[in-house]
């Protein structure tokens, strides 16, 4: 019996150790636009950023403010959410930024359950919330010890040398060392989803059904309508992918709705036709096949 009374307490707190890694919020600067990002006033990052990820956040809300090395770039503020709608427990979220008619816009990009040691990309600078980065960049040293981030998951490397006044490690580096379990790897990450500026193809696969998984998740009809169309103002999408997402909503004025907004964002519009079959009454397919043929307005 006493050997046996350890497990169980590890098993009775395992639940309780992974709540506390909390969520985690990614911000890709599509623009490559260096950026120090701030959150309930706390500095996140000393050197500018064009891609950053803080890891551990456990509150539902955060105020996120982003101040840009071009100081011709206004500052950005806005109040996060880091719940998942569906669960209501941390999320991995993630945001884009992008200029759009001279001004940068963040706009949410996707929302997933949170997840222990999911792969990171390399030109991703890791922070834990809490345990902001030195002024200075730090030579390192990779010792297999867990909970010091330098990357991924509460599992990282430790730094254990002196300060030396190198240089900072590049943004947009392509392979990363992480240490966990006693055991160092080599990996490189896929990159960030590349930008939709002119809809001339799809979303891709993976990250769309990310996507229509976030949605599908949201328990109300106004929820999902709400993350659909911040994700897919800058994602462009297939008439298929569009017929995917129409099937998410129960109502018949949720798929009309969605299938308004999406055209201008298709990319084979000319099949926008079976969208049309999406719909069940004559009266909302006349409604959508006249706002087809007056381009989309």
């Amino acid at each position: 019996m006493k050997l046996k009374l350890p497990v169980v307490l590890i098993s009775a707190l395992l639940p309780l150790v992974l709540l506390a890694q909390g969520g985690s919020l990614t911000i890709y600067s599509e623009d490559g636009e260096k950026f120090t990002l701030y959150l309930n006033g706390m500095q996140q990052n000393s050197i500018s950023r064009t891609n950053l990820r803080i890891d551990g956040l456990t509150e539902p809300n955060y105020n996120a403010k982003m101040i840009f090395e071009d100081k011709n770039i206004a500052v950005i503020e806005k109040n996060i959410t880091l719940n998942d709608a569906a669960s209501d427990k941390p999320a991995d979220v993630v945001y884009k930024m992008k200029k759009k008619g001279g001004e940068m816009k963040l706009r949410l990009y996707s929302i997933n359950p949170a997840q222990l040691g999911n792969t990171v990309p390399a030109d991703v600078y890791v922070v834990h919330y809490g345990q902001p980065e030195p002024s200075k960049p730090l030579v390192t040293n990779a010792i297999n010890t867990p909970g010091v981030n330098q990357g991924n998951g509460g599992v990282g490397i430790s730094i254990i040398s002196q300060d030396q006044g190198t240089p900072a490690p590049p943004d947009n580096a392509t392979n990363q060392t992480t240490a966990t379990s006693g055991m160092s790897f080599s990996r490189t990450p896929p990159p960030p989803p590349p930008a939709h500026s002119d809809c001339a193809f799809p979303m891709d696969a993976n990250s769309f059904k990310n996507a229509r998984q976030t949605i599908a998740q949201a328990s109300f009809e106004d929820t999902k309508m709400q993350i659909a169309q911040s994700v897919f103002s800058t994602n462009c999408l297939s008439s298929d992918q569009v017929v995917q997402v129409c099937q998410l909503f129960g109502f018949e004025d949720g798929k009309l709705k969605f299938a308004k907004y999406a055209y201008s964002r298709t990319t084979d519009q000319a099949n926008y036709a079976r969208v049309v079959k999406t719909l069940t009454f004559e009266l909302s397919k006349a409604d959508l096949n006249q706002f087809i043929a007056n381009g989309g307005r």
